[in-house]
C-alpha cells in the first residue's frame, strides 16, 4: 500500500525533471502535497508545449499506480491533486487538458472522466460509480479465480473418473449389479489397429445374482436380455454382451495353453488352462498378482464356475467366491 509519505518519492522517480522546480518548491518544505501538485501541473503544461512528453507513460504509470495501490489519501490525492490540477492549470493557459488524457491508464482514465462529469453535476462526487480493482481485491480475484479453476478441474477429474469406472463395469452384464471392481490389471501397447492390449478385471458378485445364479444357473445366464447386441447411438454395443454360456471345466483351446513349447499335434483338451497363457497369446501378457491368478486357473478347471466369450475377451462367474473375472487379449 502507498502512504502519504511515499507520494513525493515516487513522483520524482516518475519525472526527474521536476526535481529542479521540487527542490526549491516552497510547498515542499511546509508539506502542502496540494499545492505541490499544482507546481507539477504546471511543469507538464511546460514539457508539453515544448514537446517533451517522454516522461509522461511513466507519470501516467505512476498516477495509475496511486490510484490501485495508495491508501485512502494517497488515492484522493491522485485524482483530486495530481489530475484535477492538470485539468485547471492546462485549461487557464489555454491548453485543452484532454491532450494529456491518452497518456492515461484504465482507472485513472475513469477518474479524469468522472472529475468532468462532477463538473458538469452528471455525478454527486468525484469517482461515483468507479469500481476500483486493489492490490488486496486482485488477490482476492486471483484466489477466487485460482480456486474456480481447481474447482473446475476437480469435477473435470472427477467426470472423468466416473466415466472410466462406468466403462470398466461395461465388460459385466448389467443385470448383475456389480459396482466394485476389486482388481484390475491393464495395458497397451500401440492404437488402432495395429496396437495391442491385454488385461484382467475383477469384481464382486452381488448377494442377489449370487442367488439367482445358484438356483438357475445357465438357464439365468443364457437368457440375460443384455445378451442381445443392438445398436446405440448408431454403433453396434457389444460391451457386456455373452452369448452361449458354459459350465466349467473349460474347454482348453490352444490360446489357454503355452502352446508354442507344444507340439504341432499337441491335443489342447489335455492341457491344464492357464489365465496367463490366455492373456499372452499374443506375446502381451501381463504380470497378475499370485492370488488373483491362482483364482482365475482354479476357476477354470474346477465345476461349479460358468463363462462365456464375447466378442472381445472372455467373462468367468465364480459364484462360491462371489466374484466375476473378465480378462481379454488382442
Amino acid at each position: 500500500m502507498i502512504l502519504k509519505q511515499e507520494i513525493e518519492s515516487l513522483l520524482l522517480k516518475a519525472c526527474p525533471s521536476f526535481k529542479s522546480i521540487y527542490d526549491v518548491s516552497e510547498h515542499k518544505e511546509l508539506d502542502l502535497q496540494y499545492p505541490l501538485a499544482d507546481d507539477f501541473a504546471h511543469h507538464l503544461l511546460t514539457l508539453f508545449k515544448k514537446r517533451e512528453t517522454s516522461e509522461f507513460p511513466a507519470i501516467a504509470e505512476m498516477i495509475e499506480c496511486l490510484h490501485t495501490e495508495g491508501d485512502a489519501y494517497t488515492k484522493e490525492f491522485a485524482s483530486i491533486g495530481i489530475l484535477e490540477s492538470i485539468q485547471n492549470v492546462w485549461s487557464n493557459n489555454a491548453v485543452d487538458p484532454e491532450a494529456f488524457r491518452p497518456f492515461l491508464l484504465p482507472l485513472s482514465e475513469k477518474y479524469w472522466q468522472s472529475l468532468n462529469d462532477f463538473w458538469e453535476q452528471k455525478v454527486p462526487y468525484v469517482g461515483y460509480g468507479i469500481k476500483q480493482t486493489t492490490a488486496r481485491n486482485r488477490t482476492a480475484i486471483i484466489k477466487n479465480s485460482f480456486l474456480f479453476l481447481l474447482s473446475l478441474l476437480a469435477v473435470a477429474i472427477i467426470s472423468f473418473k466416473y466415466f472410466e469406472y462406468r466403462f470398466y463395469l461395461s465388460a459385466v452384464p448389467s443385470e448383475f449389479g456389480v459396482y466394485r471392481i476389486l482388481y484390475r490389471q491393464e495395458n497397451a501397447w500401440g492404437f488402432g489397429p495395429g496396437g495391442n492390449e491385454t488385461g484382467i478385471r475383477v469384481y464382486e458378485l452381488p448377494d442377489r445374482t449370487y442367488q439367482i445364479i445358484q438356483q438357475q444357473g445357465l438357464e439365468y445366464l443364457n437368457s440375460l436380455p443384455s445378451a442381445k447386441i443392438g445398436r446405440v447411438r448408431g454403433q453396434y454395443e457389444w460391451r457386456g454382451k455373452y452369448n452361449n454360456w458354459l459350465e466349467t471345466p473349460i474347454n482348453v483351446t490352444r490360446h489357454w495353453t503355452d502352446y508354442m513349447s507344444l507340439p504341432e499335434d499337441a491335443d489342447y483338451s489335455k492341457e491344464v488352462p492357464s489365465i496367463s497363457n490366455y492373456m499372452n497369446a499374443y506375446g502381451f501378457g501381463l504380470r497378475i498378482d499370485p492370488e488373483i491368478r491362482n483364482l482365475a486357473d482354479d476357476s477354470l478347471k474346477s465345476p461349479g464356475n460358468y463363462y462365456a466369450y464375447g466378442r472381445i475377451g472372455v467373462i468367468i462367474v465364480i459364484p462360491q467366491k462371489k466374484r466375476v473375472i473378465y480378462a481379454y487379449n488382442g
